[in-house]
């Protein structure tokens, strides 16, 4: 989970980068690539690190500790997906949107911590007070978390997690295509 997490904060740093090297955008504002193919492929070549990252770290876990495998793989698999689709959504959005690199990082880091202590990636959502938990269920993050935790232990994760997860990944991503700009 945390790799799936942490993943699309780091990539606001290197879209950041790519968006900087203004040489680099002047060539590629020439060609007939548009911004969306470019963030798309950006993107791609990270969740394919990402899920590497994940499946080392599972097969690790398992050797390791003994950790058993999703109760439902389809629903884990699922939520996985939407979930890295959400936070690389935002990801991309905070790079469409920052002025650079460094504002990218601190923005990315701010919301993606917030997200995390209300969403149960620091104390289980279970310890928070009612409306922390709430609040923490409507974002990303949260709604991640119950999703793949339902799925792991063999229950169907709730329809509202998945709509929460879907709605970021498309509204972010639609309005980071629309906010990229070359220059």
């Amino acid at each position: 989970m945390s790799a799936a997490v942490e993943s699309p904060r780091v990539e606001v740093a290197g879209l950041r980068a790519v968006r900087g090297g203004r040489t680099v955008l002047r060539r590629m504002s020439l060609t007939p690539v548009s911004p969306a193919v470019m963030l798309l492929a950006q993107v791609a070549v990270s969740v394919l690190q990402a899920l590497l990252g994940i499946t080392i770290a599972l097969a690790v876990f398992h050797a390791v500790f003994a950790i058993s495998p999703p109760g439902e793989w389809g629903w884990a698999i699922l939520s996985l997906v939407l979930c890295m689709a959400a936070m690389y959504a935002i990801g991309v959005l905070l790079a469409a949107l920052a002025p650079s690199t460094t504002a990218a990082t601190a923005v990315g880091m701010v919301l993606f911590l917030g997200m995390m202590a209300l969403g149960g990636g620091v104390v289980p959502a279970e310890n928070l007070p009612s409306w922390l938990a709430s609040a923490g269920e409507v974002l990303p993050f949260g709604a991640g978390v119950q999703a793949i935790a339902t799925s792991w232990t063999g229950g169907t994760p709730e329809t509202f997690h998945l709509l929460v997860l879907v709605g970021t990944a498309l509204v972010a991503s639609v309005a980071a295509v629309r906010l990229f700009r070359w220059e």
